[in-house]
Formats: structure tokens, sequence, C-alpha cells
């Protein structure tokens, strides 16, 4: 059995949340966000990034059917994965209040 990074579990993760958002299923997505960060929350250190959003980035922005407070959620989690984990740390503990209130 092949163990995979925290790199790719985060954004197989993200993935499915954001899939969940583009299906307009926001209560499955946000069930699915609190994993996503209680999951991050366990890593004790940072993890190799290698994984570009850029093209998700593009498809979050031109799509015309997720709504606005969806896509700003997509941002600020790829603004996470993509920081330092002392930085994304701190993002977390904002995004959590912010979205899982």
């Amino acid at each position: 059995m092949k163990i995979i990074s925290h790199e790719y579990n985060l954004v197989m993760r993200f993935t499915k949340i954001s899939s969940l958002l583009f299906q307009i299923k926001r209560k499955d997505a946000l069930i699915e966000l609190k994993k996503f960060i209680k999951y991050y929350k366990a890593l004790s250190k940072d993890y190799e990034k290698s994984w570009l959003f850029n093209g998700v980035k593009n498809f979050i922005t031109t799509d015309s059917q997720l709504p606005e407070k969806d896509k700003n959620l997509l941002f600020e989690l790829i603004d996470i994965l993509e920081s330092p984990k002392p930085e994304a740390d701190k993002k977390i503990k904002e995004f959590e209040s912010k979205y899982l209130k």
C-alpha cells in the first residue's frame, strides 16, 4: 500500500470541497472543510509544496455559476495551502472563524 503525502492528501481534500461547492452542496462542503481543518491542524510541521494552483485559480475566477462567497472561500483555502505552515496556521484560525462559525 502506497502512503500518500500530506500535500496530496490536502490537495485531494481541497478538490473534494471545491467539487461539492460547484455542485451546490455547500452543507456537505462545510462538513468536508471541518475534516480538512482537523487534518491540517494535526500536522506538526510544514510539508513539501509542489502543487501549483494556477489552473484552479483561473477556473474559479472565470466560472460564472459559483457564488462569490464560495469563490472567496476557495481562494482563501488555496492561500493557506500555498503558505508556509507557521503563516498558514495563523490564516487557518481566521479562516475557521470566518467560515465555520
